[in-house]
């Protein structure tokens, strides 16, 4: 997170639960609004100004391996603070299970013999090895604890796969005590979809306000191409033409998939607190086709890139509406002619990670 990011009243709030391990004391909070409206806190001197308080100094004391001084360190620290306990931390004969508890079926995975039976305890400070990196973990847990009372959340998922990041949410704001968890999951391949289903059922998650839906997230409601993919593919895109090659030159049969808008799949869920998407290479059109839904309904938002002429374009599109960009991490590549496109070029893709100063 850059230090020199302004702090709003909801990083303060979590700022005392992260580092002080409570909720904010009247007098400590109205200091800290007073210098957040005069324009004063940056979220680097929020964060010194607790750490070198006589109470973080006398937890450190206590309990050194609990208590941390640099900046980077204080995002590992979150990380932590959501870090299954250990009796949840156990293997399963058909899944692995992650650090955070939650148990994945190995079959969607290439790599699914190696996997069946392994637990992955530690928190994933160069990712988890499997599907999901510290990024798009360490920008989860940012916005479920930027919630302001920890009672309510609602989170979507656009290009969802089997649903990996709206169930994290869902694992970790039970355990925090949300009552009201809203998660919202959109997949157009039918085969991830009913393994969506299936994930939902295995991590005890069904009892949650969950909407998943079948389809794809696009600039309109219509309807377009998916193509006939084997589970374990990960990278299969949406489309308009009839066309049997697809983005990276794989020649593909195709079915009707039904797809939406933002606004559509989103229209009646009020405030959310947290979106993540990766729609291969569909992420500008869908971004732009949505701003001024972002703009007035979305807190945060974790955007998957798939080529640096996108990353530009989102960007530009960002700051032409005043978001704050919290992190970003350039897509890799490797150059070859003999692909349909850019984005069929990804070997990694990129991140961007945004908040929304106007609903915080």
């Amino acid at each position: 997170m850059p230090s020199d990011l302004f702090a709003t009243e909801n990083d303060i709030r979590a700022a005392y639960r992260l580092l002080l391990n409570r909720e904010p004391d009247p007098e400590g909070f109205r200091f800290f609004v007073e210098r957040c409206r005069a324009g004063e806190l940056t979220m680097e001197r929020l964060h010194g100004s607790i750490i070198w308080s006589d109470e973080y100094q006398a937890r450190r004391q206590r309990d050194p391996a609990s208590a941390l001084l640099r900046h980077s360190e204080i995002d590992q620290e979150l990380l932590l603070r959501h870090r299954a306990p250990p009796e949840l931390l156990t293997a399963d004969p058909s899944c692995f299970t992650n650090w955070l508890g939650i148990r994945t079926d190995a079959s969607l995975f290439p790599q699914a013999d190696a996997l069946r039976g392994k637990v992955f305890p530690e928190i994933p400070l160069s990712g988890d090895g499997v599907f999901g990196g510290y990024n798009e973990y360490f920008a989860l847990l940012h916005s479920i604890e930027a919630v302001p009372d920890r009672r309510r959340l609602s989170m979507v998922e656009l290009g969802a796969g089997w649903g990996p990041w709206i169930s994290a949410a869902g694992v970790c704001c039970r355990r925090m005590g949300f009552k009201d968890i809203g998660l919202c999951g959109v997949e157009a391949d039918a085969s991830r979809f009913e393994k969506m289903h299936e994930h939902f059922t295995r991590n005890g998650l069904t009892d949650l306000n969950c909407r998943l839906i079948h389809g794809a997230a696009w600039s309109s409601d219509t309807t377009l191409k998916f193509p006939k993919i084997d589970v374990r593919d990960h990278g299969a895109a949406i489309g308009e033409g009839d066309g049997v090659v697809d983005y990276r030159g794989h020649a593909r049969d195709v079915v009707d998939v039904p797809a939406y808008s933002v606004d559509t799949i989103c229209g009646d869920l009020g405030v959310i607190d947290y979106m993540h998407w990766d729609l291969q290479g569909a992420e500008i059109q869908v971004a732009q086709s949505a701003i001024n839904f972002l703009d007035e309904r979305v807190r945060f938002i974790f955007v998957g890139t798939h080529s640096r002429l996108i990353e530009g374009e989102l960007l530009e599109l960002f700051f032409q509406h005043k978001w704050d960009l919290i992190l970003e991490a350039p897509c890799r590549f490797a150059w070859d002619l003999g692909k349909p496109s850019l984005t069929g070029m990804i070997v990694m893709d990129g991140e961007v990670f945004l908040r929304n100063p106007k609903l915080l």
